[in-house]
């Protein structure tokens, strides 16, 4: 069987979301990215990983409390 290559704008349309969202999601899920050097800069992501990705969970991060907050801020808050 063969992998199918996707390019970032198939990659949006699948997923529903824009290209920014799309490299965000890239560099999150640290996917890796492939390039044919005769297409020029056209970056390609196996379907498979992505999917496989995208059932992944990802870590959130915690959410900034009053006593996270640097000085004056916290006593602020």
């Amino acid at each position: 069987m063969e992998d199918e290559y996707l390019d970032v704008d198939q990659v949006g349309e699948l997923l529903g979301v824009s290209k920014p969202t799309v490299w965000n999601l890239l560099k999150r899920y640290n996917l890796e990215r492939y390039r044919i050097p005769s297409r020029g800069k056209k970056t390609l992501v196996r379907k498979s990983e992505l999917l496989a990705a995208m059932d992944r969970p990802v870590p959130v991060r915690k959410r900034a409390t009053p006593q996270d907050l640097p000085g004056k801020m916290a006593a602020a808050a």
